[in-house]
């Protein structure tokens, strides 16, 4: 066992307020033990006491921690805490590096995929876009129309809110760009226990005001830029990626282009 032991005061030498949260790596079914000698729980929180201090015993180990202090942010931090002896908590967390506080992760790859929300993150903003619709083959008399682009779709997922600290993982899939002369984009999903599907909606095919592909435009979400596909402008091309509509097909029956496939981007962040 190790006696954990620590102590908050703010800038006027005052105690804090809050507590710390240990959550063993690996440890999936053990018991909370709210007692002094807590081990091995799945999840515990030690309570800072009114002179802002704790002391508990735990088992030596691997742990994520997080540090919940009133007025501040929470504190993050994967560690080791070492066998037997007093371990002074706030020299334990100094030998470690500091955490990354924001991190955009983007998928592009058509069909399923998974993103991995790391152990520090807060927050996660999901922000999606579908896959653009086909073009319309033109006719004997006229150039076909392009395809509308594909739809944006945004959140934000808060740990311990919105979902439990548990989900680790955002699952989903990738829209593909719709088929030539007909083909609707297909949608992009992004899913997690605990949370609504979030779902961006495919482009219609061959809807746009004329033979050029739509572009979706660009989505700003929580400050960040997420840049959308630029419109196809060539006759009968292939849409741009991610979301753009196919081009319509030019006069005497040529072939319409299909759509951009869509994307998913996750930030993760502490906030």
């Amino acid at each position: 066992m190790a006696n954990l032991f620590g102590t908050w005061t703010d800038a006027a030498g005052l105690p804090c307020e809050g507590y710390l949260a240990l959550t063993p790596r690996g440890v999936r079914d053990s018991l909370i033990n709210e007692g002094n000698s807590a081990v091995a729980p799945k999840r515990v929180r030690i309570p800072l006491d009114h002179r802002g201090s704790f002391s508990r015993l735990v088992e030596p180990g691997d742990y994520r921690v997080d540090v919940c202090i009133t007025d501040a942010d929470t504190l993050s931090r994967e560690i080791t805490i070492p066998a037997g002896g007093d371990v002074n908590f706030k020299t334990l967390l100094a030998e470690y590096g500091p955490t990354p506080v924001d991190v955009t992760t983007m998928f592009a790859d058509l069909g399923a995929y998974s993103f991995q929300i790391p152990w520090w993150a807060t927050r996660v903003d999901r922000i999606i876009i579908a896959g653009g619709g086909g073009g319309a083959d033109g006719t004997t008399i006229a150039r076909g129309k392009g395809g509308l682009a594909g739809a944006w779709a945004s959140d934000t997922l808060v740990r311990g809110t919105d979902i439990p600290w548990e989900t680790a993982i955002i699952t989903g899939s990738i829209g593909a760009g719709g088929a030539r002369n007909g083909g609707n984009g297909g949608n992009t999903t992004a899913g997690a226990t605990g949370a609504p599907l979030l779902t961006a909606a495919g482009g219609t095919a061959g809807a746009a005001a004329n033979f050029h592909g739509q572009s979706p435009g660009d989505r700003t979400f929580n400050t960040h830029l997420y840049p959308g596909a630029t419109e196809q402008a060539f006759i009968g091309a292939k849409g741009r990626s991610p979301g753009g509509g196919g081009a319509g097909g030019e006069v005497l029956n040529q072939r319409g282009g299909p759509g951009g496939a869509g994307a998913a981007w996750f930030r993760a962040y502490r906030g």
